[in-house]
């Protein structure tokens, strides 16, 4: 999708995004998008860095945030199936339930949209050094939302309702690696720590759930 973001307007108490010459309301509070003709992509959590051409989404009114919204309470106020594409870097570290973010995330995609996770690598000093942080998060993190795997594994008892394909993981390595061979690095990061500085994990949602 070609362009963005034109502009905000603040009328009778909602803000109204502009998109592509597309205009649809959003309440403060994180309201349902009433103009189903737009490409919906959220980026959660964005502080003040929000990617080009999502709507920024933040418990701060921070510049580049668009709607502010308390990400922890559930459910948020956007309608289900309605947004193509989510990008949360650096939030699902500090979320309190994973597991419900996962879920609610689920539950406002459309089938075969995409959500981008980006998260300090399990075994990086960056994973712990933050007092806010919660978890640590690793390639295996997400394989507990893909129904066939826990199917496989029996831990139906879970009950995870959502369903992801995990379609990519990218590392991201230190600058003393980053110049190495691929062989080496993937040693290292085996071995290692302090190697990768933040794992990115691309999911697709899979509707109805298998």
């Amino acid at each position: 999708m070609s362009g963005g973001i034109s502009g905000t307007d603040i009328k009778g108490g909602k803000m109204e995004l502009k998109e592509r010459g597309q205009v649809y309301d959003v309440d403060p509070d994180c309201s349902s998008v009433k103009n189903t003709e737009v490409i919906i992509k959220l980026d959660l959590a964005c502080g003040d860095r929000k990617e080009p051409g999502f709507i920024g989404v933040d418990h701060s009114p921070l510049p580049g945030v668009d709607v502010v919204c308390d990400l922890e309470n559930y459910p948020w106020d956007i309608a289900s199936n309605s947004v193509f594409e989510i990008r949360a870097s650096h939030y699902i570290e500090h979320t309190k339930d994973l597991k419900a973010f996962m879920e609610e995330c689920y539950r406002i995609l459309v089938n075969g949209g995409i959500m981008t996770l980006i998260a300090p690598y399990y075994t990086s000093i960056r994973a712990f050094q933050d007092y806010t942080h919660v978890r640590p998060i690793s390639e295996n993190t997400f394989i507990y939302f893909n129904q066939p795997w826990l199917k496989s594994q029996k831990l139906s008892h879970y009950s995870v309702e959502c369903d992801y394909d995990i379609e990519s993981i990218k590392y991201i390595y230190g600058p003393n690696w980053e110049a190495r061979s691929v062989e080496a690095r993937e040693w290292a990061r085996i071995h290692y720590c302090n190697v990768v500085v933040d794992i990115i994990t691309v999911l697709r949602v899979v509707k109805p759930r298998r």
